[in-house]
């Protein structure tokens, strides 16, 4: 089972505006964790910088275990980033990321159908 990151911070009044860490969070977690050795190999095919994209970032339970489990692999220099289109998710993946000792790059991105 996959060592979820540290979510302290995310408290019940903030799962009213933002995806709350669940069961797909966790599954998920747990594949990234199953195929860290496939990650590896293919990373370690690739010239470059290893880019981690997560669209829909929600608390950013799931970027930062990935780029943690990268790190814990030696891939030191990681490109993360996060997108969504809720501004209050893009806060929380900050402080996810900020809580747990991560640096990205989260952007707001506000499509036009949302409006």
């Amino acid at each position: 089972m996959a060592r979820l990151p540290n979510l302290d911070h995310f408290h019940l009044l903030d799962a009213e505006f933002v995806y709350e860490p669940s069961d797909d969070t966790f599954l998920l977690c747990d594949a990234i964790q199953n195929e860290k050795k496939l990650i590896d190999s293919l990373l370690g095919r690739c010239d470059g910088i290893p880019t981690i994209l997560e669209v829909g970032s929600g608390s950013g339970c799931v970027i930062t275990f990935t780029t943690i489990l990268l790190r814990n692999l030696g891939y030191n220099n990681i490109l993360s980033m996060a997108t969504d289109i809720n501004p209050k998710a893009i806060a929380m993946t900050q402080k996810t990321a900020k809580s747990n000792g991560v640096c990205m790059s989260i952007k707001l991105e506000v499509s036009l159908a949302y409006k």
